[in-house]
């Protein structure tokens, strides 16, 4: 399953790398579509529709930076948790969560995307 379209625009604004296996291809009537290859257009907007284990291979690392940075390894697992299932998350498609939890840590300043 794939991040929702809003989220995958948030994550653009952020700078995130637009490295995604699939792609969503927005229309200029506002509909759009989801690709797994190049955009064969630019006539249209792209984002990139990331996996739920695309996401999770961006924020791992994070986490872990996080976990020998700031914080001791029990405050660490409560900081995962109330990401995934406390926070308002629950009920939503796990590629959501974790997009969510990426934009948080961008947000809070715990993260800066590489630009590219």
């Amino acid at each position: 399953m794939c991040v929702s379209l809003d989220l995958a625009k948030r994550l653009k604004e952020l700078n995130v790398p637009q490295n995604a296996y699939f792609k969503y291809e927005l229309r200029s009537d506002g509909s759009f579509e989801i690709y797994h290859s190049k955009p064969t257009s630019c006539a249209h907007q792209y984002y990139s529709a990331f996996t739920s284990e695309e996401l999770l291979e961006l924020v791992l690392p994070i986490v872990r930076e996080i976990e020998t940075s700031y914080l001791d390894t029990s405050e660490k697992l409560i900081y995962i948790e109330s990401y995934t299932l406390v926070d308002g998350f629950s009920g939503i498609n796990e590629a959501d969560a974790r997009a969510r939890m990426l934009i948080e840590l961008i947000e809070n300043g715990l993260y800066k995307p590489e630009e590219k």
